[in-house]
């Protein structure tokens, strides 16, 4: 029994102990903007399947949270975002060599799709100072998990950034990603984000 009771005290004081650093951290806005990919599929007069791999704009704000002191080298990043996507196009262009009559598109979405997307992970501070001047590199996993069209799918990002301290407090912020996403199949993109957070500890 009170070998029971240590261990809940135990786990109430290592529950305490790992949550204090999250009273360090920040809050901040973001604004996006890139490019994703989309698989457009036809057909020629012989049934013959041809895809197309188009890259169509993407743009969104949302929320971006720091975990962590603003001078660690090493801070959780977590962003609550929506984000756009332009439908993909019915112009293929010239048709492949070997094409059989006219081409035959299967339904595409015509209209943009809105996205709500949610990602976590660790902002590395590799050169300069992360209170001050630094350059980043962004490593966040997620999901899109809310779409109309009931099309959500994994997500990721990865690359580099950099962020300035205005003052103690302000912090502003840009990102160059890779955005890969995976939906039955993999497929790429790529975009940008800046913004400005506060930082408080």
């Amino acid at each position: 029994m009170h070998l029971h009771k240590l261990s809940l005290l135990a786990g109430v004081v290592a529950l305490t102990s790992a949550s204090a650093p999250a009273l360090a951290g920040g809050l901040g806005l973001m604004g996006a903007a890139g490019m994703h990919q989309e698989n457009v599929y036809f057909y020629d007069n012989s049934d013959t399947q041809y895809l197309q791999v188009q890259y169509q704009p993407s743009y969104g704000s949302g929320l971006y949270v720091m975990l962590g002191d603003r001078d660690d080298r090493v801070q959780g990043v977590m962003k609550m975002y929506w984000l756009r996507d332009a439908p993909p196009s019915y112009d293929i262009g010239p048709l492949p060599e070997g094409f059989d009559g006219d081409a035959a598109i299967i339904a595409l979405r015509e209209d943009s799709r809105d996205i709500g997307i949610a990602t976590a992970g660790i902002q590395w501070s590799l050169f300069g100072d992360p209170a001050g001047l630094s350059v980043n590199l962004l490593t966040n996993i997620g999901a899109a998990a809310i779409t109309r069209d009931l099309t959500e799918f994994a997500y990721a990002e990865i690359g580099p950034g950099v962020s300035f301290a205005l003052d103690s407090s302000i912090q502003v912020f840009g990102e160059v990603l890779y955005q890969p996403r995976f939906r039955k199949v993999l497929t790429h993109g790529g975009g940008g984000s800046i913004g400005v957070r506060y930082l408080f500890d």
